[in-house]
């Protein structure tokens, strides 16, 4: 499958592609593509296909939205033991998505593992932002912000696979131009998280404000999972924003204007570690 990305960020995926690193970190939004980049890396690297990475027997994934553990990364340690064959000096690569939701256990042990890197191995970690990570780890990777492509670029990639043009247009607006949600929304792709609550976030604005604090409920017991959610309301509202500009609705886009607010407010206040369960509630009353 051809890669759609960012030509400065292939400039410098390129350049590493061709000398890696033994830390490399990929920074960039949920959806972008981060996933796809790091297993066409790690293909690159090991000189097999990027779509063979997942069940390669000397790749190894962590990619578990959720919390990952001191355990997930033993395990990981435990692979850099075992011997691997073949004459090229890179031979193993190490993949961990979602690197800002190991605990700081697991931040620690993984220290170590980049401390002390095998000499044939490539660990690659994903993350939105690198101030998740302890500073110390991103002392020892090679970071890469990974942007987005031009507009031109996503409709003509996804256009030459053969979807519609109004599917297309559809999922840029919603997706924001980030190719990895754009894939998973022009899939109907079920596994991926940041779909799904996009699907949530579109019900949860047509529901009433009691049917709203009922639902927020199943929110609560994750901050990842509100960080999803304030994401995907992020996403749609934006898309809602943008066609009633188009349609020239006055009151709709002073609507979409005012809930997008109350969102980055969300979001800003979501880094201080509050009460989710009052975040949450305050949300649903002004959406």
């Amino acid at each position: 499958m051809k890669l759609l990305i960012n030509p400065v960020s292939k400039r410098y995926l390129d350049g590493i592609s061709a000398n890696p690193p033994h830390g490399l970190l990929l920074e960039g939004p949920d959806g972008i593509g981060k996933g796809a980049l790091s297993r066409h890396i790690a293909g690159r690297i090991l000189g097999i296909d990027s779509e063979k990475t997942q069940d390669h027997p000397y790749i190894r994934i962590i990619e578990q939205s959720g919390s990952i553990s001191i355990d997930d990364i033993r395990k990981l340690t435990n692979f850099t033991k075992l011997k691997v064959s073949g004459k090229q000096a890179l031979k193993r690569v190490i993949i961990v998505e979602h690197a800002g939701n190991m605990t700081r256990e697991a931040q620690n042990a993984f220290l170590k593992l980049l401390e002390e890197p095998p000499a044939d191995t490539v660990i690659i970690l994903s993350a939105g932002n690198k101030a998740q990570l302890l500073p110390t780890i991103v002392s020892r990777v090679v970071a890469i912000a990974v942007t987005k492509p031009t507009e031109s670029d996503i409709k003509q990639h996804f256009l030459g696979m053969g979807y519609k043009q109004i599917d297309v247009d559809r999922a840029l607006a919603i997706s924001g131009g980030l190719p990895g949600l754009m894939t998973a929304l022009l899939d109907k792709d079920e596994e991926d998280a940041l779909l799904a609550y996009i699907d949530n976030s579109k019900g949860l604005l047509g529901l009433t404000t009691f049917e709203r604090l009922i639902k927020a409920d199943e929110y609560i017991k994750q901050k990842d999972d509100v960080a999803l959610l304030l994401d995907a309301l992020d996403k749609v509202a934006r898309a809602a924003l943008n066609s009633a500009i188009n349609s020239g609705k006055n009151a709709q886009t002073v609507r979409w204007n005012n809930l997008l607010a109350e969102i980055s407010g969300k979001q800003k206040a979501l880094g201080s570690n509050p009460n989710t369960k009052l975040l949450l509630t305050d949300l649903v009353l002004n959406l």
